[in-house]
């Protein structure tokens, strides 16, 4: 079983985070046999619980009875976007990411480019 998940909004970590306990316990269903019809109601519940209005779509595969899953998120089901969060979310590392120490983004070239006042234009940014 494949779930393929895709969205045209932004996200922030956590939810992120919910969405691959959704993943999860999608994956426990990996090779058995099911309904299909039920498992990809059921999938858009679990979703609609992790704050997302969704489609999913049930694909065939070149594997005999097996199918894979697309996700499309075309909402959300409580609040916005929150950018303040997302940095506090990226500074804080919610998503354990290797390398990645929290307290700052890791934005090397940004930062050289900023201190450089590289802008991508011509000559140095003036005010």
């Amino acid at each position: 079983m494949t779930i393929n998940l895709s969205s045209n909004f932004d996200m922030n970590d956590e939810d992120l985070l919910r969405l691959e306990k959704v993943n999860n316990w999608a994956s426990k269903f990996a090779g058995r046999r099911m309904s299909i019809d039920q498992f990809a109601k059921d999938l858009k519940e679990k979703i609609n619980e992790a704050g997302f209005a969704c489609e999913v779509k049930v694909l065939d595969t070149n594997q005999p009875e097996v199918y894979a899953f697309e996700v499309e998120l075309n909402g959300r089901t409580y609040g916005a976007f929150d950018p303040d969060k997302m940095v506090w979310e990226v500074t804080n590392n919610i998503l354990e990411l290797p390398g990645q120490d929290k307290g700052f983004i890791p934005t090397k070239d940004a930062a050289a480019k900023l201190l450089n006042h590289d802008f991508g234009k011509k000559g140095k940014h003036n005010h």
